[in-house]
């Protein structure tokens, strides 16, 4: 997994900093890493900037950081860059690296392992409905499921079900709780849409609790909208129907 290493640098003795400045590529240039940023001006646009400058090097995985910055020859040159600057640095994850997306389906032990999850928390949030629910999320084998992977295991999950000849309905949308507020649920429903798209499908429709207003916010956000309650779910005042035109 790639990391970033970012360092907000107030520069205090211009002297003694250039002293790291002048021996820093030549020590930089022995290990693997790229700069992707040296920005003296950096755009403000929350808060307060004290710093001289920010400074953003990317290494293919934290093993490689570490060979560069537990270096003797970078230890040896860091003291002038502690001399001479204030420094603030910090080591971050790419959140892109590590997740993969595979198509499957309703027998996937996967993705099984997943609904297991994400009924466990439904019956926690409606323990007197989630009953009649769990018979209206029964899919058949036709169903295309997508599951969501980081580093191999399995996160997150997504559904496909034929309601009309152009329309198709997401169901069983759900990221672990370990892994949310990372945008992944926007990942899973792009791939579904995709999906959808390949199937020469023109609309999307679903139904999510009155209770999962993330949920709701989140469809709302990529181009859903809210219609009247379908099928199963007319007159039910637990649920939200949701639209999205994809051709």
């Amino acid at each position: 997994m790639a990391v970033y290493f970012i360092a907000n640098i107030k520069i205090v003795d211009p002297l003694i900093y250039q002293k790291y400045l002048d021996a820093c590529d030549a020590v930089f240039s022995k290990y693997k890493g790229t700069y992707i940023a040296v920005d003296n001006t950096p755009r403000i646009l929350e808060g307060s900037y004290k710093y001289s400058k920010t400074v953003i090097i990317k290494f293919e995985n934290e093993i490689e950081f570490n060979d560069w910055y537990n270096s003797s020859e970078y230890q040896e040159i860091r003291q002038f860059r502690l001399s001479g600057a204030e420094c603030d640095t910090i080591l971050v994850k790419d959140i892109a690296e590590g997740y993969s997306i595979k198509r499957t389906n309703i027998n996937d032990a996967d993705y099984l392992t997943l609904i297991n999850e994400l009924n466990h928390e439904l019956w926690s949030m409606y323990p007197n409905i989630q009953n009649e629910y769990d018979k209206l999320n029964v899919l058949s084998d036709g169903a295309l499921v997508v599951v969501l992977y980081y580093d191999r295991n399995p996160i997150g999950c997504g559904c496909l079900k034929r309601y009309e000849e152009k329309v198709f309905e997401i169901k069983r949308v759900y990221i672990n709780k370990n892994y949310r507020g990372k945008g992944l649920s926007r990942r899973i429903l792009k791939e579904l849409e995709e999906c959808a798209v390949e199937k020469g499908v023109d609309t999307l429709i679903l139904e999510t609790g009155i209770k999962q207003q993330v949920a709701q916010k989140l469809y709302e956000s990529i181009g859903y909208k809210r219609i009247e309650n379908y099928g199963e779910y007319k007159g039910n005042s637990n649920s939200i129907c949701m639209k999205k035109e994809i051709k």
